[in-house]
């Protein structure tokens, strides 16, 4: 086996730099773009989704990248390309695709379920069978990963369910969290999305199918099965008892263990390990309401196999959700901080407690004073 841990590791580096708090993101991200799998990223706008997408392209050589951001009104010329007009004169409808997704080799569709089923539906036939019906003529189309994001997981009852379990890794991209990240990020001006990936780590199209081929090769191992089975017999009983409920097919099962296969493939291994399961987590949830739940249950079966991370990705989502209610109550009064009290024909006044030191023949004595500040000079910059 082609040793490729260390040349995969250096292209994180180049992928993370000037980013923060994105490191398993990417890197799971580009697991997914290796072993042939789709991403749906989901969280709020402006936290890099967009960057993302355009650097995991340029690991890859290629030049067809194709980028929209779908809109309730959004047309189908818009993303397959418009119609030939000269071909129309002769009775074919048949649209130009140079530039436009049908010839992209890598795609992101932000605000993906605010498109029309026309493009959804043509969509899911490009995921599905990698072809393009164009008139009367089907091309098979180049695409390698097709990346979508959104601030919500699709509705239901309107039949996306389909097109939504072809994007195998389902990843969450929160805002920024820790203090100091959020305090780099705010000095570092911005990263760029125009990086430069070395010509000796780009990726070419005979490696990544040759790869694809050699990932299969990879065996599941016994501890990797008996992990995957208990989480679906969490699954199960969770959907019986109807505390939460989760719906996981055959294929995305199928194609879960192709990704656990690339994870121990470029980390130069032929077997996977129980670590490889923990990127589970990034592909059975289908909304928020149960992507805790689920992260949950990976977890608890990786340790109950043996194998105890020491971290737990609900844990910090947890911890992420109580600080941000903390920085919400911080920052948002409801009630007026500033108490004042009443004196001196109904006046308003500060009070404010101070300890101060004084020598009295060589020995410091502390008095605690109270001193009432008028209200009225709260703005004032003079002295009074």
């Amino acid at each position: 086996m082609k040793k490729l841990k260390s040349r995969i590791s250096n292209i994180l580096k180049h992928l993370n730099n000037d980013l923060y708090e994105r490191e398993e993101i990417i890197s799971v991200s580009l697991l997914s773009a290796l072993a042939d799998q789709n991403i749906f990223l989901y969280g709020p706008p402006g936290t890099a989704k967009s960057l993302i997408s355009r650097r995991l392209s340029k690991v890859f050589k290629t030049d067809n990248y194709f980028e929209y951001l779908m809109q309730k009104f959004s047309t189908p010329e818009e993303v397959f390309g418009p119609i030939s007009l000269s071909e129309l004169k002769k009775d074919n409808y048949i649209r130009k695709t140079d530039g436009y997704l049908p010839n992209a080799e890598f795609s992101f569709l932000d605000e993906i379920w605010k498109s029309s089923p026309a493009i959804l539906n043509t969509l899911l036939t490009i995921i599905n069978e990698k072809i393009y019906k164009n008139g009367t003529e089907i091309k098979k189309v180049p695409l390698k990963v097709l990346i979508s994001a959104s601030n919500e997981t699709p509705p239901k009852g309107q039949g996306l369910e389909a097109l939504y379990d072809r994007f195998l890794t389902r990843l969450h991209v929160p805002p920024t969290n820790e203090r100091s990240s959020f305090e780099l990020l705010l000095n570092s001006g911005g990263a760029s999305s125009e990086i430069r990936i070395p010509d000796n780590l780009v990726i070419k199209n005979e490696e990544w199918k040759k790869w694809k081929d050699e990932i299969k090769k990879v065996k599941l191992s016994d501890e990797t099965l008996n992990i995957i089975h208990a989480i679906r017999l969490k699954f199960s009983e969770n959907n019986k008892s109807k505390s939460f409920y989760v719906d996981v097919s055959d294929r995305r099962w199928l194609n879960a263990t192709i990704l656990l296969k690339a994870g121990a493939f470029f980390c130069d291994r032929d077997k996977t390990n129980i670590v490889d399961t923990l990127l589970l987590s990034h592909c059975l949830w289908t909304t928020n309401d149960n992507r805790k739940k689920v992260i949950e249950i990976v977890e608890k079966c990786v340790e109950e196999s043996g194998f105890d991370t020491g971290i737990s990705l609900k844990s910090i989502d947890d911890e992420k959700e109580e600080l941000e209610k903390e920085i919400d109550n911080e920052i948002f009064y409801s009630n007026d901080i500033y108490k004042t009290v009443k004196l001196k024909g109904n006046n308003e006044y500060f009070e404010v407690s101070k300890n101060v030191k004084k020598n009295n023949n060589n020995y410091d004595i502390s008095n605690s004073l109270v001193f009432y500040i008028p209200y009225t000079k709260m703005k004032s910059t003079k002295e009074f």
